[in-house]
């Protein structure tokens, strides 16, 4: 069992966050470039902490006690925690807005509802996600 797992999709988001505020701050304006390099950029990162993790935390104790690659598992889990923490601080991170604009229902924004036009985007791509893991 990798308890380490959802620590590297963890850092997979961080990468892709880093690389798109990197591309925004030097002027790049294309969304779907700027989806394609973070994509590419947390594919590369992740894929080298998992074969490093691997390596170095479960390869040497294969074989062994079963308990002991579990123990393994959950300090490489804390450790990354603490390692992305440590890296990146704690405190929450804005992302850049891809899609500006939103709808305004209502007289005004305040006193009406107002949707971004990235919360639209959102809905409709877990709508169209929960539809296609059903079929």
């Amino acid at each position: 069992i990798n308890f380490a797992h959802g620590e590297v999709y963890m850092i997979g988001s961080y990468i892709a966050f880093i690389a798109i505020t990197l591309l925004a701050m030097m002027g790049l304006d294309s969304v779907p470039l700027m989806m394609l390099a973070a994509f590419a950029a947390s594919i590369i990162v992740t894929s080298a902490f998992g074969y490093s993790i691997e390596r170095v935390a479960y390869r040497p104790l294969r074989g062994g006690n079963r308990l002991i690659p579990l123990i393994s598992a959950i300090g490489m889990s804390i450790f990354l925690q603490n390692a992305v923490m440590l890296s990146q601080d704690s405190k929450e991170k804005a992302i850049p807005t891809l899609l500006p604009g939103n709808f305004v229902f209502g007289e005004s924004s305040m006193n009406g509802v107002v949707i971004s036009y990235m919360q639209i985007l959102i809905f409709v791509v877990t709508f169209l996600v929960m539809f296609g893991l059903t079929l």
